[in-house]
Formats: C-alpha cells, structure tokens, sequence
C-alpha cells in the first residue's frame, strides 16, 4: 500500500484529479458570492424598513422595486412580511450585540427604563444603556423587553435576569433612571429601591428631569385656585381643535384666512394629558392664529361656531389663553434644554431655580391696582399691565388691544370697569405662584446628583470669600453615601468607594499647622525669634 500511494502512476492520477475540483469550488464559491450578494439587497431593503417604522406588509413591493433596479436578488424567496420579520430580528441582534460589546469596555455604565404598551395591549420595558467610550458619555438603545406583569417586583426580576444575559458587570452598574410612577422610583419597594437592595447599594437614582418638568404644569394646573379655569381652558382648546380637524373643509378655508390675515398657517392643536407640554402647543398655535379663528368663526352660522365665538371675544378667556403661552413657553423652553444630549444634571437645579425667578419677576412681581391704573381717554378700557416675557405673547396682546375692545377687526366682550382683566389676573396671578411652588417641589435641591456640581469648574466661585464655605454640605452629602460600607443580596458586603478622610483630609487641623510650625522654626531667617523671645515676644 505503501509502495503505491508513493508510486508516480498515483501522484498523477491525484494531481488530475486536484486540478479537476479546482474549478468545481471556484464555481461553487463564486455562486455563494452571488447568494451572499442577492441576499444583503434584500437585507437592506429590510434595515429601511425598520429604521423608517414602515409596515411589513411593505416589504413585498419594496422588492419589486428592486428587481427593476438590480438582477442581484433572489428570484421569490425571502420576499414577504414574514421574511422580513426574520431578516430585521437578525439585524437587531447584531446592533445589540455591538452595542453590549461597547457596554462591557465602559467602566461604569447606567440604565434607563420606561413602561409602555403597544396596540395590542402587550407591556413592554424599554431600556437605554449610557456609558463611557472614549472619555465620553454615549447613550444607546439597548432593547425592548416584553412584561407580562407592570409591578415592580415583576420588572426588577426581569431587568436583573436580562442584565445576567447581557453578561453585563453589575459591579459597574451605578445609575439608573425612570420615571416617577411609584412603581419605579417608590422609596421602599420600587424597581430602584430594589435593584439598590439587591444589586448595588451605592446605585445613583434619577428622575427623568424633563418628565419632572411636564408634572410641574400638570400639578399647577390642578391646584385648588387655577383648575375650574384651566379645564374651561383645556376644553376651549379641544372644541376649537375638533371643529377644524374633523373637517377639511373648514381647515383649507382657515389656511387661506391665514393667509390672508398675516398669521401664521398653522393648524390647531389638542390638549393631550399624556403627551408631555401638550397645552403649550396648543395654546401657542391658537395664540399665533387668533384673529383668523374668530374671523372664521365670526362669518358661520352653525350653533358649534357661534359658542366658541362666543367665547373666544370674550377678553377674560383671550388674556388667560395669551398668558398661558406665555407662561407655558419658559417651560418648554426648559424642557427642551433637559432634553439636550449635553445637558448637565448637576447644573438642574440652578436652571430650575433661574426660570422660577422669571416666573416671578414677569408675571407675580407688580401690584395692580386697576382703580389707579391709567385708562384709554377715548374708550375708558384700562390699559394692560405690564406683564410677560420681552417678546412674548402677553407682550404682543399689549401692543395690539392696548386700552380698548377692538382686537384687530374683531370686537371683544370686555367689560369697562375691569372685572373681567381683575379676573384673568388673579388666575395669572394663583397659575404663576402655583406653577413656582411645583417645580420647587418637583426639583428639591437633595439628591446626589446636585452635589456633583462642585466637580464643575463653571459652578467655582469667583471671590475668595464665597469659596471659603464652597462645597462643603455637596462633599459632606457625597462622603456619607460613597463613604460607608454597604450590604447588597447578591454581592454581599461591598466596600465604601471612597475614603472620607483622604478627601477632605484631618478633620483637626491642628496637625497641618504643626507640621507647618516645624518648617518654619527650621527655616534659618526666623531663628532669632527662638534665640531672644524676651525682645519680640
């Protein structure tokens, strides 16, 4: 056997028979290429029909498109909804899984959770990862996970399992956020009281600021003094909504009157309790359209229009709708600034507490005492106040009414004794200061993550004086909860993260001055001191 395979008859023969397979694998290697090739177009096709939430039932005609535009695609397979599923699941996986890779670098790295509920009535937790890469903070969609139970016992357990299946490092788990339903953020048994007891006790807890934002408003509006007129307000809103949406009619013939009139072509927007500021867009848009709704309104005859006409000219609701985008404008505009990809947690408190001093110095400050206050010599109406933002709408209500009833070529139902501007000023008035007290509420200043902003060198003080006591309470607040040992269920005993003594150094200072003492005596200029103390001392 030996002697044959080392024959020259059986080199041959194998050395034809490797030249003859030779051109088989390139045949089957360039048909797997082809394969390969046909196959990604329609993986692509599939990747823009997630990244653009198209519907699935989609994705058929979308290959028929490229069968015109390409011959690399394969001849009816892998070309219905179901394919398409398929080819979208793989995608998010590898997306995850590159994700995860740059989690598992980080390190340290946080998690933000919300609930939601699709069409079909099925729970879902939607989880964000933020974390460090490249000495930067990068924030990346992780997953959409389904729950069958919305109770905090039922997400903690399944976020922990998902973590261990992620083979993420829980010791680098240090953050986490939500929003403020108690089943989240509830001090005993909320998803993070519960992932502190039993994953990291030093786990830092945020509350979405720009959710904390949107309640403020809510909790303003339901306070005692301001909800009977903030839901005449809401349902004002609605109706006129309503009116227009449901019809296309009227809603061509309202652009073509904006048009006309100068004001802005904008359609008008309902209030949404569960769509964040929603009454700011709301009120805004009926703000910029105004004289082209009651116009509108004006001309028809149905018994609909004539009852919001009717209340839209009357000058108290017109001074309340302008005051309340006025007023709801700073707090978008604080809202959207949260919702900066940059935004500085640790410098929250200090925006939060800037826009409540607007607040007050526009819309709570002056004293108006309509039975002193100037009137129009030709009408007898007051004049308006001066209230509001530089620019705003309760400014622009001020140059365009002035003392009198006519708002552009509509005439409103005002009142020349006042009561109806002494009315809307109280609600101004009870909105504002309620408005201040929510979002002091909602934004105490005694969470960890207000203490961080000593470590921002914009929040230095720039006297010698102020830096004397400068963060001293923020350090004594950080060295109390990074600086003790803490018990976790899973990790058991988990050492203090800092050492207090190394950051704020000896507490008696004594030792320093010692020390200090000592060099100086050493110092050969100031020996004589020592040497003839009866003389200088």
């Amino acid at each position: 056997m030996f002697e044959h395979n080392a024959s020259k008859e059986h080199k041959g023969t194998m050395a034809s028979l490797d030249r003859c397979n030779q051109p088989i694998e390139k045949v089957i290697s360039a048909a797997v290429r082809r394969c390969d090739d046909a196959a990604l177009n329609l993986f692509r096709a599939a990747y823009l029909v997630g990244k653009v939430s198209l519907p699935f039932t989609t994705f058929p005609e979308m290959c028929k498109m490229l069968k015109q535009m390409t011959d690399k695609i394969p001849r009816g397979l892998y070309q219905d909804d179901k394919a398409c599923a398929e080819m979208i699941c793989c995608s998010s996986q590898v997306l995850q899984a590159r994700v995860l890779d740059r989690v598992r670098a980080s390190v340290f790295f946080g998690i933000m959770i919300d609930e939601s509920t699709d069409v079909s009535t099925t729970g879902h937790l939607v989880v964000f990862c933020t974390f460090i890469e490249n000495g930067q903070v990068k924030t990346a969609f992780l997953g959409l996970i389904h729950i069958p139970n919305k109770d905090a016992a039922a997400i903690t357990a399944i976020l922990i399992n998902r973590l261990h299946e992620w083979n993420l490092d829980i010791k680098r788990f240090v953050g986490f956020g939500s929003d403020g339903a108690a089943s989240m953020l509830g001090s005993k048994n909320g998803v993070a009281a519960r992932l502190r007891r039993m994953l990291n006790p030093f786990l830092t807890v945020t509350h979405c600021v720009a959710h904390r934002t949107n309640l403020a408003s809510l909790q303003a509006a339901k306070n005692t003094n301001c909800k009977r007129v903030s839901d005449e307000v809401d349902t004002i809103l609605n109706s006129v909504s309503g009116y227009f949406s449901h019809s296309a009619k009227r809603k061509a013939a309202l652009y073509s009157l904006q048009e006309t009139l100068d004001d802005c072509r904008r359609s008008m927007k309902r209030y949404c309790k569960i769509r964040w500021l929603s009454r700011t867009a709301a009120v805004t848009t009926l703000c910029d359209s105004y004289e082209s709704v009651l116009v509108f309104l004006r001309d028809k005859d149905d018994d609909v229009a004539k009852c919001l006409f009717g209340k839209l000219r009357d000058f108290r609701m017109l001074y309340i709708i302008y005051f309340l985008a006025d007023i709801l404008s700073s707090i978008a505009s604080l809202s959207k600034i949260f919702q900066k990809s940059n935004v500085d947690v640790s410098a929250v408190g200090a925006l939060v507490s800037t826009t409540c001093t607007e607040i007050e110095m526009n819309y709570l400050l002056e004293t108006t005492d309509l039975n002193a206050k100037d009137r129009d010599e030709v009408t007898g109406y007051h004049y308006l106040p001066d209230f509001g933002l530089p620019g705003g709408y309760l400014r622009r209500l001020q140059s365009e009414l002035r003392g009198s009833k006519q708002f552009h070529s509509v005439e409103l139902l005002r009142s020349v004794d006042g009561n109806d501007l002494e009315a809307a000023l109280k609600f101004q008035k009870d909105f504002a200061a309620a408005l201040v007290e929510a979002l002091q509420d909602r934004f105490q200043d005694n969470t960890l993550v207000s203490s961080f902003r000593i470590f921002n060198p914009r929040e230095v003080p720039r006297s010698a004086m102020a830096m004397r006591d400068w963060g001293c309470k923020e350090l004594e607040r950080l060295c109390a909860f990074y600086g003790e040992d803490r018990t976790s269920e899973v990790l058991g005993v988990v050492p203090a993260l800092v050492a207090p003594a190394s950051i704020k150094g000896p507490d008696d200072a004594s030792e320093i001055l010692t020390d200090a003492l000592t060099l100086w005596k050493n110092a050969s200029e100031y020996r004589f001191l020592y040497s003839n103390p009866d003389v200088y001392l």
